[in-house]
């Protein structure tokens, strides 16, 4: 009788990280050969704050037979955000060449991305590590905006030119 061989999907629990230092670390390894894999990295922006997101990722390597090769592959890394009701929203990002970011800031809430990959290497597990940064500033109000345009007219109307007395 003939076996039948199926490659599996894996994903490991849903991680949560804390980015209150400014940066956390993140990553996966995979004891056994995987096709696929989708792991999950979930975080939260506080209110009154803005953030801005960017991250690199480094695939693991083996040493089989005195040569280094590869043994994981990243082959994405999506953002998304968590609404209220537990739906998700996608995010615009970029990925590529060891790194990943935002093209916009992100306000108040839950966030999250995944990173998709699949093992290299017959009957060999596999590995990845990252590293988020993020830059964090607080949302101005709007009556802040307001008293610096008062601020600013202030100082335009004072610096006016005056009339010399003595040049008349």
């Amino acid at each position: 009788m003939a076996g039948l061989f199926t490659a599996t999907a894996a994903s490991a629990a849903a991680t949560t990280l804390d980015l209150s230092s400014g940066y956390a670390t993140f990553g996966h390894n995979y004891a056994t050969s995987t096709a696929g894999f989708t792991d999950e990295y979930l975080f939260n922006v506080d209110a009154g704050t803005q953030a801005w997101l960017a991250g690199t990722y480094t695939e693991g390597n083996s040493n089989i037979g005195g040569h280094v090769q590869t043994n994981l592959a990243v082959q994405n890394i999506s953002w998304f955000k968590i609404n209220d009701d537990q739906s998700r929203t996608s995010l615009a990002g970029s990925f590529g060449s060891g790194g990943f970011g935002l093209y916009a800031p992100l306000m108040a809430g839950h966030y999250g991305f995944d990173v998709l990959g699949r093992t290299l290497l017959d009957n060999r597990g596999g590995n990845y590590s990252g590293t988020l940064s993020v830059d964090v500033s607080p949302v101005p109000e709007p009556d802040a905006f307001a008293m610096a345009a008062v601020g600013l007219g202030l100082i335009c109307f004072r610096r006016r030119p005056t009339v010399n007395p003595k040049l008349g």
